[in-house]
């Protein structure tokens, strides 16, 4: 079971753990969005970039039973959902993911 399905469980469902989230934050979430990060196993994007708190919040709802940084984990998905662990790209990779990013800037600018 991942963090977040642990957190919806000890909440009482994503529901009541909705309810709490948007106690603790400015916008509010649906609980559809709570079902979702808990079937992918992940946050979204935005607890990552600073613009959302959710994990701090969930920890909260459940009294710090479940810590911020168990909420953060980010699972790597393999091939049919398979878990595995996660790998750093290689340099030729890194190379290749840079380039491609200088193009999008170029273009744009």
């Amino acid at each position: 079971m991942n963090p977040i399905q642990t957190v919806m469980d000890l909440a009482g469902g994503p529901v009541a753990l909705t309810r709490e989230i948007n106690k603790r934050i400015e916008r509010p979430v649906t609980y559809q969005a709570v079902l979702k990060w808990a079937r992918q196993g992940r946050l979204p994007r935005t607890e990552w970039t600073g613009e959302t708190r959710y994990a701090k919040a969930m920890s909260a709802a459940v009294g710090g039973k479940v810590k911020v940084r168990e909420l953060l984990v980010r699972p790597a998905v393999g091939v049919g959902g398979d878990q595995k662990q996660p790998t750093a790209p290689t340099n030729q990779a890194r190379v290749a993911i840079n380039s491609e990013a200088r193009q999008m800037v170029q273009e744009v600018a």
